[in-house]
């Protein structure tokens, strides 16, 4: 009957999916530490990295992959990664409020939140997963 093909199309499973072959994780800098250090998109990676140096640096949580990128990050630019910056977990809104009332310095997260930042004006990227930057 109609009512029975009905609740049948109703009940079938949708699913979205997207594939990637790299990591949606991206570092970005305050603007204004960036242009002091000369750092740009088109510096060298290793150059980018070591801007990390004495920066306190937010992440969602502690050991997940994002800060497991940051290290991979801090160790291509010749940093301890235990030593050489603060890591400071906070949930990602709050740490674009951080990032723009200068208490924080960077953010390293996933898509939109880095992205947000840049097209705020508040930020530049560091290193950038989607982009193919690869910190190891």
């Amino acid at each position: 009957t109609d009512a029975a093909k009905k609740q049948a199309d109703e009940t079938k499973a949708k699913m979205i999916a997207g594939t990637f072959d790299g990591l949606l994780t991206e570092v970005v800098l305050r603007k204004d530490l960036a242009q002091a250090a000369g750092i740009t998109e088109s510096t060298p990676l290793e150059k980018r990295a070591a801007a990390l140096k004495g920066r306190k640096i937010a992440v969602q949580g502690l050991n997940s992959i994002v800060h497991g990128y940051i290290r991979m990050l801090a160790k291509k630019g010749g940093l301890n990664s235990e030593r050489d910056f603060t890591i400071a977990p906070m949930a990602s809104e709050a740490s674009l409020a951080a990032l723009k009332s200068n208490q924080i310095d960077a953010i390293g997260d996933v898509l939109p939140w880095p992205e947000i930042a840049i097209h705020s004006g508040a930020a530049v990227m560091l290193s950038s997963g989607l982009r193919g930057d690869s910190p190891s």
